[in-house]
């Protein structure tokens, strides 16, 4: 991978000819200016830091909730409810992120995305709790319905608010520090399973992070720059939709 990515890796598309979109540029038209918040500004951010930080907790409880499903399943209600409670997980976020790409267009992200995580802590709280398979197979679907729509939203808010100027720098530092939380939910709910001889106490830990993950990133404000100034870097819907920034 490293030497194709090297010969084919340039530091701007319109090296090619493109827009940063992948559309074509017009013979004889003006080079697009691209228009966002530099790096070094940005992850000093108060923004960036609630994100970032709310994503650890978000993802870790996530991840880790997620891994320990079958588990938690086979433990409360057999092999075969693990196996359709995993398919259910699948399903539902598969679904749930297509709605969500379309609510993201209408819903301020960062609002969504504090709902969502609220909406993954009720789950993981409910999983701690429910001993029968309907209230397993409940708190599945509640779970994948937050599961890809999270997932999805990070790179969105990022985007949404410091523009498409260093954005693959900004994003790849938030996504690199949200890793420490993606690898250590799944240590941590084992860890406590371990400890206290069951999966309550580990769901509701992982609940109770998810809510706090959801309350940091309420602290970061509103995604859209406009929200707070008056100058207004490419949005998220100009890094999916090719549009000028306004």
């Amino acid at each position: 991978i490293v030497p194709i990515t090297w010969w084919m890796l340039l530091p701007d598309p319109g090296a090619l000819g493109w827009h940063p979109d992948g559309q074509p540029v017009e013979p004889g038209a003006a080079p697009r200016v691209l228009q966002g918040t530099r790096y070094a500004d940005a992850i000093g951010d108060r923004f960036f830091v609630a994100v970032t930080a709310g994503y650890v907790l978000l993802m870790g409880s996530q991840v880790g909730g997620i891994q320990q499903l079958v588990r938690l399943t086979e433990e409360r209600a057999g092999a075969g409810a693990a196996t359709l409670a995993t398919s259910i997980l699948a399903a539902t976020s598969i679904v749930a992120r297509l709605a969500g790409g379309q609510l993201a267009k209408r819903v301020p992200l960062a609002a969504l995305t504090v709902g969502l995580g609220v909406g993954q802590g009720a789950a993981l709280v409910a999983l701690a709790y429910s001993d029968s398979r309907a209230g397993l197979y409940a708190g599945t679907v509640l779970f994948g319905a937050t599961v890809g729509n999270l997932l999805m939203l990070q790179p969105l808010l990022v985007a949404e608010r410091f523009g498409v100027l260093d954005y693959p720098r900004i994003f790849s530092r938030s996504q690199f520090l949200t890793m420490f939380g993606t690898a250590g939910g799944p240590l941590l709910l084992g860890w406590l399973r371990d400890s206290a001889g069951g999966y309550d106490t580990s769901y509701l830990v992982a609940g109770l992070c998810a809510l706090v993950g959801a309350a940091v990133v309420a602290t970061g404000g509103p995604a859209s720059p406009a929200a707070e100034s008056d100058t207004t870097p490419a949005s998220a819907s100009t890094l999916l939709d090719g549009a000028p920034a306004s």
